[in-house]
Parts: C-alpha cells; structure tokens; sequence
C-alpha cells in the first residue's frame, strides 16, 4: 500500500517549491521511501518498530515535538 500511495502521490504533485505545499511532495517520497524499506528489508523494519516501543518513549515524543514545532 504504502508503495502505490507513495508512487501516486509523487506522480501527481512532484513539486519541489519553497512553500508549505512540499510536504505532500516529502510526504509521498516518505510514503515510497518506507513501502520499499518494508518490502525489501522487512527484518530491519521491524528492529526499528521495535525500537519504537514504549522503552524509548520520551525520545520518540521529543522528536515528533520538534518536528512539529519546525514544521
């Protein structure tokens, strides 16, 4: 799925401008991006889903804030 949303996304608004309307074009590359990581590498994406767990919780939240904070 995510290779399909990715690739349409990228097809339709491939648009590399200095405006708020790049993130659909970096979110579909991120879309392509992570549909090819989990069909070619599936054991490497689930170590880092892995790593996602509530262990490093205050880590995830902290970059997902300042992520959200530049964007």
């Amino acid at each position: 799925m995510a290779i399909i949303i990715g690739a349409l996304m990228i097809y339709v608004h491939n648009i590399w401008v200095a405006d708020w309307t790049v993130l659909v074009t970096i979110i579909g590359w991120t879309a392509l991006i992570k549909g090819i990581w989990l069909t070619v590498l599936p054991q490497s994406a689930s170590k880092f889903r892995s790593w996602l767990q509530p262990k490093n919780h205050s880590m995830v939240t902290t970059i997902v804030l300042v992520l959200g904070l530049i964007f």
